[in-house]
């Protein structure tokens, strides 16, 4: 499969209603290439907004740095059971410097376990600590829902395809 889709393709995944499951969850895993040339991997929390993923960060963190040399990300939402179900999406971050708490960090925390006192709690805690967040956002690219049942890993695929042949 190639790096980019057409709009209509990635959309199809996305509109999927296991893809909406899974994007209907608290974290991702944002995956992006250091300053150093090293890659990263990170589990940040993150919200849809129906055509977007948004997470947001501290505005003096490493990842930005990196993410204003190279925008190219992979984000990867996934299940801890069996068979795993996977919703991997590519795009190119764009961030957005917001003041205060954007509603956006406060969303995507939103169905954590919390009492409402806790939920006040943090939300005070979070309101006193950040003046300012940065936004990023990312915009799919490439998406491919893995789940085990009708779609496979493209080359689990490219295997049952040749098995499939030579059985012939």
């Amino acid at each position: 499969m190639s790096n980019t889709m057409q709009a209509d393709e990635i959309q199809a995944v996305l509109s999927r209603p296991l893809s909406r499951e899974l994007l209907a969850r608290d974290l991702t895993r944002l995956a992006y290439v250091a300053k150093d040339g090293t890659p990263r991997n990170i589990p940040i929390a993150f919200t849809w907004n129906g055509s977007q993923v948004v997470m947001c960060t501290t505005p003096n963190s490493p990842k930005l740095i990196a993410l204003r040399h190279n925008p190219a990300v992979a984000l990867t939402i996934d299940t801890e059971a069996h068979p795993p179900k996977m919703l991997l999406i590519r795009g190119t971050a764009e961030l957005d410097l917001v003041d205060g708490i954007p509603e956006q960090y406060l969303e995507m925390n939103g169905s954590y376990e919390m009492t409402p006192e806790q939920r006040v709690a943090w939300e005070a805690e979070v309101r006193s600590l950040y003046d300012s967040m940065v936004r990023i956002v990312v915009t799919p690219t490439w998406a491919k829902l893995i789940d085990f049942e009708t779609t496979l890993p493209t080359p689990v695929e490219e295997l049952v395809r040749q098995r499939a042949e030579r059985t012939r």
